[in-house]
């Protein structure tokens, strides 16, 4: 018998192959990905991958690629192979590599097992990397789908970004910067969100993190304003914002990231320097792909080097912001995120200059998220942020328990954007939950960009499906911060769900939100600590059971796998039969978030003077 896998969106064509398919050879269906309504009267076969075995699949993704990092190769590490002077290239993509890593393993693992019991396997497959994987059973053909084979160019979003970074480098070169005195920076990356200043309680476009430390940071801080690139592909979306160009308290102290970039990558110095250590990568490329590797090590450098395009993007960056911190020095680089690629460009630069970097954590960590685990061999190279100021002990102990972390570089200080919560929690919440909901009760569902797509896309069906048929509930999809140009998405699948009585918001303050909102759904994000912050009624969405940031255990969540549970736990809530354990929500806010004393930011600010 043949088997028909689909693990991503088909065209109307393949559908109708599919249809063709059915009516004629005996076909098995499998489906990684929830059923196209087109295709919704078709008998799926169950997985042969069950969620205990994705679980462990996923972990032992993650400890292969720690442990490559490590691997010994003529005398040195991997890593060490791939590190060039100041730049530990290999730590700046592994967190890039896992995701598609992970993905393709469960891909093939379903693959291997359909082909197993089958003649023949005909598998819509998702994963580039499939392509020209060397273990694919013979019996398998795969079909990629039209953006496999030609990647259209968003020529509008090319043409608007030119124009964002031609003004950012005009406004960048006839500013009047005044860097004397300036001893500490910050890093302002994030995409902009409303906030809500602690004071007025009047909401702006800030970053959602950093902004009331840096509304108050005051003059002895630098605040270095950057945009990530965006993708040039025919989803991809940017749009120019007056905040992007001016921030009205902050101007005279903010300096642009694009133009310390574009202007160094100008220099004939910098090509040479960058030519320099491409060759030596290419060199350390060729030293590893003769070393004798495993299968899955084999993989994973394939994926590594892959990555060439963003690695000499990687390269260039960073030897532009060693140039700027070798005039312009700092006693400490404070930022979010401080794992990610773009942002170790500029931590590594400054601290090849004596700066002390700073990592801020800015959501939940857990033991799947490859950014805050490091092995002993990364903390004696001290790879990670030279300090790190984390919300409570729990993420403290974390970090070194599992992270290895130094002990002595981590710092408990609170969240610093719940400094807002003591003034907010009784403010305008009456008007904001008539103005969103009427008459009904709000429920709120914060949403996020999961990287396993398929449970993304689950998730949001059915918390659709869960509340569509409730007539005194409202559903409120708060969008995540990377999801500002996600509306299609959602509104699809909230059509296929047949759900109406719902709204997607993006530019609404999450804290007002939550302050006005009557039950929070979420999968693992940090919006469900957040909600134990206001006393609110906690459900997480978890279709494997993997309770990630221990929100169930932790007794402050019910925890759902599908949508009845979903709304057999809001009706409950709602009526009265549940009701959130007061008790364990207090003790965990003093593990998890140490004090919501509005008193998070002070903190922080005393830490970082004192390292002056």
């Amino acid at each position: 018998m043949d088997a028909i896998l689909i693990n991503r969106t088909l065209s109307h064509t393949e559908v109708s192959e599919i249809r063709k398919m059915e009516k004629g050879t005996d076909y098995k269906f499998f489906s990684m990905i929830s059923i196209p309504p087109v295709l919704s009267d078709i008998r799926f076969e169950p997985s042969y991958i069950t969620p205990s075995d994705k679980k462990q699949l996923y972990s032992e993704t993650l400890n292969a690629l720690l442990e490559f990092g490590d691997k010994q190769v003529s005398g040195k590490a991997i890593s060490e192979w791939f590190t060039f002077s100041s730049m530990p290239l290999w730590h700046y993509q592994r967190f890039r590599i896992f995701f598609p890593l992970r993905d393709l393993l469960h891909e093939l693992s379903e693959i291997q097992q359909i082909a197993a019991h089958s003649d023949k396997v005909i598998c819509f497959a998702s994963s580039k990397l499939l392509w020209d994987y060397p273990g694919l059973p013979v019996n398998v053909e795969l079909r990629f789908g039209d953006s496999f084979y030609k990647e259209k160019t968003n020529y509008g979003v090319a043409l608007t970004y030119s124009f964002f970074v031609m003004l950012r480098f005009i406004i960048g070169a006839f500013q009047m910067i005044n860097l004397r005195g300036k001893h500490h920076l910050i890093l302002d990356r994030s995409e902009k969100q409303m906030c809500i200043d602690p004071i007025t309680l009047r909401s702006k476009p800030d970053n959602y993190n950093l902004s009331y430390l840096l509304d108050r940071s005051g003059k002895q801080f630098m605040v270095l304003s950057e945009v990530d690139i965006p993708k040039f592909d025919a989803s991809s979306n940017f749009r120019l914002h007056a905040y992007q160009f001016w921030q009205k308290d902050r101007i005279s102290r903010t300096i642009y990231g694009e133009y310390i970039f574009f202007r160094a990558i100008m220099s004939p110095s910098l090509q040479k320097e960058k030519n320099r250590i491409s060759n030596k990568f290419a060199n350390s490329v060729e030293v590893i792909g003769k070393a004798s590797l495993t299968e899955n090590e084999k993989l994973i450098f394939s994926c590594f080097v892959q990555l060439q395009r963003t690695n000499g993007y990687f390269i260039s960056k960073h030897i532009s912001y060693l140039r700027f911190f070798k005039k312009h020095h700092f006693a400490t680089i404070s930022c979010i995120d401080e794992n990610s690629p773009s942002v170790r460009c500029i931590l590594d630069a400054g601290r090849a200059f004596g700066a002390t970097t700073i990592g801020i954590q800015h959501g939940n960590i857990g033991d799947t998220q490859p950014a805050y685990l490091y092995t002993p061999a990364d903390r004696h190279n001290r790879i990670m942020a030279d300090q790190t100021l984390v919300w409570g002990d729990y993420w403290k102990e974390f970090l070194i328990t599992k992270g290895n972390y130094p002990p002595e570089s981590i710092h408990v200080i609170g969240q610093l954007r719940t400094d807002v919560i003591p003034g907010l929690k009784d403010a305008g919440v009456q008007e904001m939950r008539q103005k969103l909901a009427g008459g009904k009760s709000l429920v709120v569902f914060a949403s996020q960009p999961q990287p396993d797509v398929n449970l993304r896309r689950q998730a949001a069906y059915d918390i659709f499906a869960a509340l569509k048929e409730e007539k005194d509930v409202f559903l409120l999809v708060k969008l995540h911060p990377a999801e500002r140009y996600a509306f299609d998405y959602y509104n699809a699948i909230a059509r296929e769900a047949g759900c109406k009585n719902f709204k997607l918001v993006y530019d609404i303050d999450l804290y007002r939100l939550i302050a006005a909102c009557h039950v929070l759904i979420t999968c693992y994000s940090t919006v469900g600590t957040e909600a134990i912050y206001f006393g609110k009624p906690l459900i997480i969405l978890d279709h494997l059971r993997e309770d990630l940031l221990g929100y169930h255990a932790e007794g402050v969540a019910m925890q759902a796998t599908g949508r009845d549970e979903v709304k057999e736990m809001v009706r409950g809530f709602l009526d009265g039969q549940l009701k959130p354990d007061a008790s364990a929500y207090e003790s965990f806010i003093s593990r998890y978030a140490y004090r919501i004393d509005g008193e998070a930011v002070d903190r922080c600010l005393s830490f970082i003077k004192s390292l002056e």
